[in-house]
């Protein structure tokens, strides 16, 4: 399957020179994103992805309608000028099923919510909706996200730099990465 990440220059440097990415607890904010990255390498690794002890690689499947890459609005609405302006670079590449766990992305962010608030109950209920996704009605308004243990460079396909600087909100909102 086709997936987009977006990485810092960092992490495609140690991507270049490992020949693998793996997530890393000291670029993870404190607190409820910590919580919320481990609840998921959990989820991850009841399924048989085990990070062994590190955050998950995040990237996206479907941003929007199925399959279809994140635009530079997607990306606007994520990452932050601090993190334009160290330089970030998109990573698209093909993996096999069995490195994946996809879930939806609109599902997550209720989940994250969950974790500010303390709400363990909301998280236990929603788990599975989160992982519950259908190519056929899969709405407009959604996306699927995908994390992994590791990104190997053996599976990209392609690295560019991402086309926004800190400040930039005079783009074309529906050009792909």
């Amino acid at each position: 399957m086709r997936l987009w990440s977006f990485q810092s220059s960092i992490a495609i440097k140690h991507l270049q020179n490992k020949g693998q990415l793996k997530g890393d607890w000291k670029y993870v904010s404190k607190g409820y994103w910590t919580k919320s990255y481990k609840w998921m390498a959990e989820e991850m690794k009841k399924r048989g992805l085990d990070c062994e002890g590190n955050p998950p690689v995040w990237a996206w499947h479907s941003c929007g309608a199925w399959e279809r890459p994140p635009t530079l609005n997607d990306a606007r609405a994520l990452l932050s000028d601090g993190e334009l302006e160290l330089g970030v670079q998109v990573v698209e590449f093909e993996v096999a099923e069995e490195w994946v766990l996809l879930s939806r992305y609109s599902v997550w962010n209720l989940i994250l919510d969950a974790f500010i608030d303390n709400n363990k109950e909301f998280i236990l209920k929603n788990t599975e909706h989160l992982f519950v996704y259908n190519k056929i009605n899969f709405p407009n308004t959604d996306s699927i996200q995908a994390t992994l243990p590791i990104l190997k460079t053996e599976w990209v396909t392609a690295i560019r730099p991402l086309k926004l600087q800190p400040g930039d909100f005079d783009f074309d909102p529906k050009e792909k990465v």
